[in-house]
């Protein structure tokens, strides 16, 4: 959604650039706001691509340590431990989906992003031929 905003506040920076520009310096304007948005896009995916690589590490660590738990732990505690163990493994694998599933929404969201640059660059080509 920040990023959706980021996009309309280019495209209308770029609109109102263009009330006294040609068409080929519009042009440049609106790559050059489309580059900064990818480059936007892509830190935000490397942020949560690495909280979610952190918390996996953080699960392995906790799994770790109930596994090594278990060998030592009584016959009621094992039962408790296993439960445990469970559930974060259940946690960790939810995680990995997620960590899977970020890259293919990345890479529809660029496509859908790449779409409407494209279109406002039409447009904004257009209004320029009608004005010039």
């Amino acid at each position: 959604m920040k990023n959706l905003f980021l996009l309309i506040s280019m495209i209308a920076l770029v609109a109102f650039a263009c009330q006294n520009s040609d068409s080929s310096k519009v042009e440049e304007e609106t790559k050059e706001a489309a580059e900064a948005m990818s480059d936007a896009l892509q830190k935000e995916k490397q942020e949560i691509e690495k909280e979610l690589k952190d918390a996996i590490s953080k699960i392995d660590s906790k799994l770790e340590k109930l596994r090594n738990d278990l060998q030592n732990a009584s016959a009621d505690a094992k039962s408790d431990i296993e439960q445990k163990i469970n559930k974060l493994e259940d946690d960790r694998k939810r995680l990995n989906e997620k960590l899977s599933q970020l890259g293919q929404q990345v890479a529809e969201g660029w496509d859908q992003f790449k779409e409407s640059v494209r279109s406002a660059m039409q447009e904004l080509e257009s209004e320029i031929d009608e004005r010039l």
